[in-house]
């Protein structure tokens, strides 16, 4: 193993921050080529290539539909050995489950996905990591990415195997992937938009536009970039959803990481 190409999404950052610290390491010992998933590109050649590493965060169970999407595009991954790191508010059975669809997606597509793991991080969805859990999952990454670097190096055979109430809960939550473009009518923006249009330029699906005010599409994602993004805090959810989004973002994350 030589070449590794490394795929990726991240909505608010943990997972960008996953795949820093893997590449980092992984450029001691192969070449490495990034490809940023929200950028819709595939300008590279699949067979020029000895390993193929996904890196995503889990939402609702899966991973983002809009990665999905992608993996999608790509018909034949030429029996490519590949491995699958996702990024989680806890390494919980119940997430074992991102898996399942991409496993069998990669598979029909001639890919050899031999690896799943999930790496623990941050909450960035209704319940914010307290301070100290925080700084005790950044101790522990570079330990966990090194095992997992250790698993991928010598070709260990890793899949995730959820159970039968875990497959139920994803496949449940696919559905509501489906059923996002709902939020649209949830989306609020306060007085205090100062018209920066940071969260439309930064959108991973295009959903934002600006007519006079900004406005949402139907193709959210729910991966919370604009809410955390938004210096003014204008951006909201509307009831019942509001729960689904911090009171504060992890100012400090830079220093404790």
């Amino acid at each position: 193993m030589e070449r590794i190409l490394l795929m990726y999404f991240s909505g608010t950052g943990m997972s960008k921050i996953v795949l820093d610290k893997l590449n980092n390491k992984l450029l001691k010992k192969f070449h490495i080529d990034i490809v940023n998933i929200e950028n819709n590109l595939f300008d590279f050649n699949i067979s020029n290539y000895d390993c193929l590493g996904i890196i995503s965060p889990v939402h609702a169970f899966n991973l983002p539909k809009n990665v999905t999407n992608y993996l999608c595009k790509i018909n034949d991954y030429n029996k490519i050995k590949t491995f699958i790191i996702c990024s989680a508010a806890e390494d919980s059975k119940l997430n074992y489950g991102c898996a399942l669809k991409v496993n069998k997606l990669l598979a029909n597509r001639n890919a050899n996905v031999f690896y799943n793991n999930i790496i623990t991080m941050p909450s960035n969805f209704a319940k914010k990591t307290e301070k100290e859990t925080v700084i005790e999952i950044f101790n522990k990454l570079d330990s966990k990415i090194e095992k997992i670097i250790e698993d991928i190096q010598s070709e260990r055979s890793y899949l995730l195997n959820p159970t039968n109430f875990v497959k139920s809960l994803s496949y449940l939550a696919r559905i509501e992937q489906h059923s996002t473009w709902l939020l649209k009518y949830s989306f609020s923006v306060d007085n205090n938009c100062n018209k920066c249009l940071k969260c439309l330029n930064n959108c991973p699906t295009k959903n934002i536009i600006f007519d006079d005010k900004i406005k949402f599409n139907k193709k959210c994602i729910l991966c919370m970039r604009c809410f955390y993004n938004c210096a003014t805090k204008s951006i909201k959810l509307k009831f019942p959803f509001n729960f689904f989004v911090l009171e504060s973002w992890y100012d400090d994350i830079d220093k404790i990481k």
